[in-house]
């Protein structure tokens, strides 16, 4: 026997197996038809038909003349699971066949083919062949799969006669498994040792699913099949064409190309689709349009006096990196853009020169320092230009994601055992940057489809990394396109590291090239201005002169253009002469960073305003780019501001009943006001991004820096302070005013929403999101104490929605759909997030008895078992401690408390095992905590007057060594609530 039949019988096996534990488990359903359910007696009669044509193939290769390779004991091992299983068939197959001859009259008294299978048998004999199929699953996995991998190689297999026989895409699907397989090292841990025996289950599960070693039985089965859908139609008077089949919940034999190609397009899907994030394309539609007529020099060939690279040539003959340089502003972004916009095809038509007979593909990446995480990683790099090869070639998804693939094969193949025949859910993957490269290098290094591809990345001087880290992607760029079908556009910085890196390539230095660029912006800028033209019509030798000095004074750098032209154009509509505009020129300095200073002083009538508004960028782009999840499981992932929210949150001193009231054309030229006030009042550093394509802003626009070295400006030590002073005696706080924010967008899309019902919140695309983001500025802002009060105000008024338009809590799915809904509630997720303040404020109120059970029950929470507790490692042992110190306030809470502390003692054991994952001072109060709690259960049987001393000077000192590590958050012992 060929290792390639041999695998193709294990599948059978694993197939069969998997049937019959089915067959024997009171299942509703086995198969379907084109036309809905089976009759019990029509299902019972493709199932003996199936058994047949199985038991024919087992004994037939068992009673096989054994060649020379089958002297090997994997190979006789398996002949002997074969027969065992053939064995195991032919019993079930006899009982059945008295079903079979039954009658159908019989039949009808049985809803499902399970509940008429399980009146064959009593639940002993069930439990034993039970048993006897997961004895057979195992010993093929464990006996013979693992072993019989060292017998087949690709060579093997693609060299048997059934290799042929099959489609092209799943020989490749096959060879790219088997290269991997091939990959594993001789020396392998149990971890490997379990990924071995799972790649060559999923070798087994695609040969038995074609079955191509036995056509004639394949045949039979079809025609079988075709027989009963034919009669099925016919008695429900339905059209029956040839290409209608039977599905089965698990194929013990052979699946018709159809079938086979529709699971694999399923698994290619759900990882495609994992590799996909909302924010993956903002970056590039953020980006301005090129000014018309600009940058069309780079599809041309450059004059002799010019020193750069042809681009052009490039593009249709050259290989390996290109790499466009720029200083700060001088609009490498748009001409990124410029080259890879859709209305302008220069860009692919030279590529398919270059791409010749093969397929060629286009991805593009744009860094943004200013953006999400996954924005300006490595890994969201890798991930969003993957999505685009895989999106146009899904065929190669397990050419590229061998391991992974597999491992979703298999996971499908199963979930149609369980009876799952809709799409699959999403697949959620946690990429990491070893999977991502090794799949970056395998599209780079497969030979198996021809195609050509060009990746155009953009601000490689953006990605959040060092030095190491540039050099490492540098490295993998001159990897990928050592292949001569890879090649790489990218631009950045002309950064010392990336000279070193990108020295010797074809390159271009962007503000050396674009003079008649901004001579044509400053032109076409001031020519749409009426005013200014009324001015040059006055004095025509005076205003070719201002426009010459801009563009001359420019340097290459297009933003200094950009908020030069503005300021003076601001100038032209206040009725200033030419004189002026001049004088004004003059006094602005040449360089970005002190025309930054400069306009930073514009800010002052509103510095406030402003001050606020930028704080709140900050704190959401902080937590934008903040984990999203940890191994507490919980979700705080959150999205970059709108206009809409933004309209909210600057609007602190006006009831929200005033938006609530609002109807929607009103509530749009508020968002308009918004902006105008935006780009003044912040002398223009933050702007509103318009709709992807068009010039028009939407309710979801976006606010944003108006370009990465603003935003590294707002944030250097000294501007950051000096906006901090302006808020400094105050109760503002951006994480509060982003609460607030979110409250109130929940209420306005209650108030425009024609459809309440109790699961509104969780069931609408808007309101849900804000929930989260809700939580996650909820813990941001609980270390600022002089807002307390707020927090509490707006966390109670939260939960008020909840409990109206969320009653049964399906919010919590997108928060931690881990958690049982109905012991969790906002209050026990506020307490698992370390939420003090809240706990504090809600914790003074109640009788003793209501505080009791309260405590107990968050003590409870604290501790389960379905929450990780080392995810908030800072946070948890002072809730702990806090909740510690009220118990010891109250005369009756001990034996509840110390009935908890008891059970859930083990929890607090699992942080002193995680000592690498916290700092000296958290292990330090989670030693103390533990030792504190030892003593508080000792002394739990102590006499009430005692009970009520030896806690409260537990928890006191508990908090002595907290704040002696974190002095500025102390908790005041002597406070009367406390």
């Amino acid at each position: 026997m060929d290792p390639f039949s041999a695998l193709s019988l294990a599948g059978n096996i694993i197939q069969f197996v998997d049937f019959g534990a089915r067959l024997l488990s009171n299942a509703r359903e086995l198969y379907r038809s084109p036309v809905g359910s089976l009759s019990v007696h029509d299902e019972i009669t493709l199932v003996t038909t199936d058994l047949e044509t199985l038991v024919k193939r087992l004994r037939g290769s068992v009673n096989a003349r054994p060649s020379s390779e089958e002297n090997d004991n994997q190979l006789q091992t398996l002949r002997k699971i074969c027969d065992e299983a053939a064995t195991v068939a032919e019993e079930l197959l006899k009982r059945l066949e008295t079903l079979k001859l039954s009658g159908e009259e019989k039949h009808r008294g049985w809803r499902t083919v399970g509940l008429a299978v399980r009146s064959l048998w009593n639940e002993k004999e069930i439990a034993g062949l039970s048993n006897r199929l997961v004895m057979l699953k195992e010993a093929l996995k464990t006996r013979v799969l693992f072993s019989l991998r060292e017998s087949f190689d690709l060579q093997s297999i693609s060299t048997s006669a059934g290799f042929d026989s099959l489609d092209r895409q799943t020989q490749h699907i096959l060879s790219a498994i088997l290269q991997l397989h091939s990959d594993i090292p001789s020396q392998i841990s149990r971890q490997i040792r379990e990924e071995i025996t799972g790649i060559t289950v999923t070798l087994s599960q695609i040969l038995s699913r074609f079955d191509v070693t036995d056509q004639e039985a394949h045949d039979s089965r079809l025609k079988a099949r075709y027989a009963l859908v034919k009669e099925i139609c016919k008695r429900e008077n339905l059209e029956c064409h040839g290409s209608q089949e039977l599905i089965a919940d698990i194929e013990m034999l052979s699946v018709s190309d159809v079938s086979e190609q529709a699971v694999q397009g399923r698994v290619n899907n759900a990882i495609i689709e994992s590799l996909g994030y909302y924010e993956m394309t903002n970056r590039f539609e953020d980006v301005g349009e090129a000014h018309p007529e600009t940058f069309e020099w780079a599809f041309s060939a450059p004059a002799e006096e010019q020193l750069w690279s042809d681009l052009s040539g490039w593009l249709k003959e050259g290989d390996g990196v290109y790499w466009v340089s720029g200083k700060i502003g001088s609009g490498k972004s748009t001409f990124m853009k410029y080259l890879v916009d859709e209305k302008r095809k220069r860009l692919y038509e030279l590529l398919r020169v270059w791409a010749r007979d093969s397929e060629l593909c286009v991805a593009t990446f744009f860094f943004w320092n200013s953006g999400t995480k996954l924005q300006k990683s490595q890994a969201g790099f890798l991930r969003a230009l993957l999505f685009q090869v895989l999106v146009e070639h899904p065929q190669l998804t397990p050419i590229i994601f061998p391991r992974e693939w597999s491992t979703s094969y298999s996971r499908e193949v199963g979930r149609l055992f369980d009876g799952k025949f809709a799409s699959p859910p999403p697949l959620r993957r946690n990429w990491n940057l070893t999977q991502l490269k090794e799949a970056f290098r395998a599209l780079s290094s497969q030979t198996i489809k021809p195609l050509k591809v060009c990746f155009i990345v953009d601000g490689l001087d953006e990605f959040d990394g060092d030095d190491g880290d540039y050099e490492g992607i540098g490295a993998l760029f001159k990897e990928i396109t050592a292949f001569n079908h890879i090649k790489v556009c990218l631009s950045s910085r002309p950064w010392v590291v990336f000279e070193d890196i990108f020295r010797g390539f074809p390159n271009l230095k962007l503000q050396n090239l674009t003079y008649r660029d901004i001579e044509t912006y400053v032109h076409d800028k001031f020519h749409q201005n009426n005013s200014f033209l009324n001015l040059a019509s006055r004095e025509p030798a005076a205003a070719p002169a201002l426009l010459k000095e801009i563009v001359e004074k420019a340097d290459g750098v297009f933003l200094w253009v950009k908020l030069v032209v503005r300021s003076l154009l601001s100038g032209v509509r206040n009725r200033d002469d030419l004189g002026d505009l001049l004088e004004q020129l003059r006094r602005l300095p040449r360089e970005l960073i002190p025309l930054y200073n400069h306009l930073f002083q514009l800010i002052e009538p509103y510095e406030r305003w402003a001050s606020q508004a930028i704080q709140i960028l900050r704190c959401n782009r902080d937590l934008c780019n903040a984990s999203p999840g940890g191994s507490s499981g919980i979700c705080l992932e959150l999205w970059p501001i709108t206009i809409s929210e933004f309209v909210l949150v600057m609007s602190e001193n006006v009831h929200a009943s005033f938006f609530q009231n609002l109807s929607r054309k009103e509530f749009q030229l508020k968002r308009e006001d918004m902006k105008i006030r935006i780009t003044a009042r912040c002398a223009g550093f933050l702007e509103v991004s318009n709709i992807p394509g068009t010039s028009v802003m939407g309710p979801g626009s976006l606010i944003d820096y108006f370009h990465r070295s603003a935003k590294d400006f707002l944030e250097s030590d000294e501007v950051w302070a000096k906006l901090l002073t302006e808020t400094e005696n105050t109760n503002f706080n951006p994480a509060v005013a982003l609460m607030r924010s979110c409250l109130r967008y929940i209420e306005v899309h209650i108030a425009f929403s024609d459809e309440l019902t109790e699961s509104f919140i969780h069931n609408d695309v808007e309101a849900s999101p804000r929930v989260v983001a809700f939580m996650a500025y909820a813990h941001r802002a609980d270390s600022h104490i002089p807002s307390r009060g707020t927090q509490t105000a707006l966390i109670d008024q939260l939960n008020d929605l909840i409990c109206k338009y969320d009653i049964q809590g399906n919010w919590l799915y997108d928060l931690a759909p881990h958690l049982n809904r109905r012991k969790f509630k906002l209050f026990e997720i506020s307490t698992l997030l370390g939420l003090e303040g809240y706990l504090r404020d809600k914790l003074k109120v109640g009788n003793k008895s209501q505080l009791e059970a309260t405590i107990a029950s968050l003590l409870e929470s604290i501790l389960s078992d379905t929450f990780d507790i080392s995810g908030l490692p800072s946070r948890i042992p002072k809730v702990l401690s806090l909740l510690l110190h009220m118990g010891a306030r109250l005369f009756n809470t001990f034996p509840s408390t110390s009935e908890v502390l008891r059970r859930r003692q083990h929890r607090l054991a699992e942080l002193r095992k995680r000592t690498g994952d916290f700092s000296p001072d958290e292990l330090g109060i989670i030693q103390r905590l533990h030792s504190s709690f030892e003593e508080f259960l000792g002394n739990a049987q102590l006499v009430p007057a005692v009970q009520r001393n030896i806690p409260k000077r537990l928890a006191g000192e508990i908090e002595d060594v907290d704040a002696s590590t974190h002095p500025t958050k102390m908790i005041k012992r002597e406070d009367k609530g406390f």
